[in-house]
Order: structure tokens, then C-alpha cells, then sequence
């Protein structure tokens, strides 16, 4: 009959000192790559974070009313957005008929039939925009914004409220003053209730190793103290009413710039976006074309 045994405390310890090399060994070639998956990981996280973030400005600048983007500080960029745009109609028809969108009139002119024939996306409480190039007299809408030359939808000239929608004509709430300018293509902008939409970036600066900025789209602020403000670009805290969504965290770096084209009729917008975590960062640059053709 043979006798069990056991291991000696001298075997147990060489044991446990080769399974230490070798994972001592083994731990030395898994490091290194374990520590560049973390690293790529983090990397493609911030780099989906920021593209995402500028994605998103430029496709609702790429919606905006005409000559509406403009730029405070180079962190905060406003502009007004459009729900939906149609051609109105500036002549009766062959038989004088129709309802058409009159420039010399104001109290009396409050309705007009618009094309093509079809469902409009805006409802009663949203705007109306036409012919906006930007430029306005800043004192007032007195003469129709003439003093200048222009009309701007931040201060009211060529700006009324939707009192009735149909997929055929507009109402809208008269003025004392008329429209001031007929637009060469007959187009109408139609602007959401909660009107012009900011975005902002906040609080950039780098602690520790980690960006400390956020990047907010505000919304909902021309009902609160920011308003529609035509004299100066009203920029974050804004008074009651205003809503804002986190594009971004970690921001480190940021700057907005915007270059209307010579004629008037485009304009460039360029987003530069850095974020940074665990001392690492992530720059991206995106250049938003603009159809400013009022």
C-alpha cells in the first residue's frame, strides 16, 4: 500500500516565487498595450464627443434665417433658426384674383396665400421673416429700417407673429408699419415661438489635467430679459424663460468665427473645439458654409 504525501513549505514557496516571475514577466508585455487600449478608447471618446457637438451646430446653422448667424467674444454664436420657409404670392391671377403679400400696406394687410400648395410646419405664436439682410437702423423701425438700407429680424422690421396657418395662406398680426422690403424670390422664413438659439461655450480652462468648459445650446430666451435684441448679441446668463441642453463637457478650448461673404449672399462660419481628460486632448475643426440669399 503506498504512503500519501503532501508538499513541503520549501516547495510551496518556489512555487509561489515562479508563478511571481512570470506574471511579473508577463505583466511587463500586457502594460503597455492594455495602457495604448485605454489611451485609444479615451481618445476616440473625446473625438466622437467633439464631432458630434460641431455636427450638430452646423446643421442647424445651415438652417438659419438669412444674415441671422453673428458671433460675440468668439464663444458665443446666435442665430435664428427656421421651422419651415414657402414662396408667397406678390400677383393675382390671370382673373385678379388672390390673396398677395402687399408692401405698402400695414394695419390693413394681415393675410396672404402662399406656394406651393401644401402643409406648412409652423403654427399660430411662431414668425415670420422676410427679406432679412441684417442691417437696420438701431435707434428704431421708423421708415421701415430705410435709414440703413436693410431690414433685421432681431429687431422686429420684417419680423410678424402667425395668427393663423393653413396650407394655403398666412395670417399674421398687422403693424403700424408695412414690411419693408419685398424679397426678390418671394420667400418667407417661418422661426419657431421659442425665436433665435445661442450657443455657448462656458467656463473653458484646464484643471488638473481635465478641461473644465462646458459647450450649451440655450434656446426659449427671447421670452426672459435677453429678448430679441438687436443692438448687442445678448450672451449667457439669460433671464427667465431660457432652456439650455449640454453639447460638451471637458472643454478646454473653444472659438467661433463668422465671415459674411462680400455680396451678402453667403458666409462663412469656422467652430474650433478642444477637450481635454487625463492631460490628453483632442482638437476639431469644421468650417459651416452659409446661404445668406434672403
Amino acid at each position: 500500500m503506498t504512503k500519501s504525501r503532501g508538499f513541503t513549505l520549501v516547495e510551496m514557496i518556489a512555487v509561489m516565487v515562479i508563478i511571481g516571475i512570470i506574471a511579473a514577466a508577463v505583466g511587463v508585455f500586457i502594460a503597455r498595450p492594455v495602457a495604448g487600449y485605454v489611451d485609444a478608447v479615451r481618445r476616440a471618446a473625446l473625438s466622437d464627443l467633439a464631432d458630434t457637438a460641431l455636427r450638430r451646430i452646423g446643421r442647424d446653422v445651415r438652417l438659419a434665417v438669412p444674415n441671422s448667424v453673428r458671433v460675440s467674444g468668439n464663444t458665443f454664436l446666435e442665430y435664428i433658426p427656421t421651422r419651415d420657409g414657402v414662396r408667397y404670392r406678390a400677383e393675382a391671377d390671370a382673373g385678379g384674383g388672390g390673396d398677395i403679400l402687399d408692401f405698402t400696406l400695414s394695419a390693413t394687410e394681415s393675410t396672404f396665400d402662399i406656394f406651393p400648395v401644401s402643409a406648412v410646419a409652423a403654427t399660430a405664436g411662431d414668425f415670420m421673416a422676410v427679406f432679412n439682410t441684417g442691417q437696420c437702423d438701431p435707434a428704431g423701425c421708423a421708415a421701415a429700417c430705410t435709414l440703413s438700407g436693410g431690414a433685421n429680424a432681431y429687431q422686429g422690421c420684417n419680423r410678424r407673429v402667425l395668427s393663423a396657418v393653413s396650407a394655403t395662406a398666412i395670417g399674421f398680426s398687422a403693424t403700424a408699419l408695412p414690411l419693408p422690403f419685398d424679397s426678390p424670390g418671394h420667400r418667407v422664413n417661418f422661426v419657431p415661438s421659442s425665436g433665435p438659439v445661442s450657443y455657448a461655450c462656458e467656463g473653458v480652462g484646464t484643471v488638473g489635467g481635465n478641461g473644465t468648459g462646458t459647450l450649451r445650446r440655450y434656446t426659449g430666451y427671447a421670452t426672459g430679459s435677453g429678448g430679441w435684441n438687436a443692438a448687442a448679441q445678448p450672451t449667457p446668463p439669460f433671464g427667465g424663460g431660457a432652456t439650455s441642453a449640454l453639447l460638451a463637457d471637458s472643454v478646454s478650448a473653444c472659438a467661433f468665427t463668422y465671415l459674411p461673404g462680400v455680396t451678402q449672399t453667403s458666409g462663412l462660419v469656422t467652430l474650433s473645439l478642444t477637450l481635454t481628460r487625463v492631460s490628453e486632448s483632442v482638437t476639431l475643426y469644421y468650417e459651416i458654409h452659409v446661404d445668406n440669399q434672403p
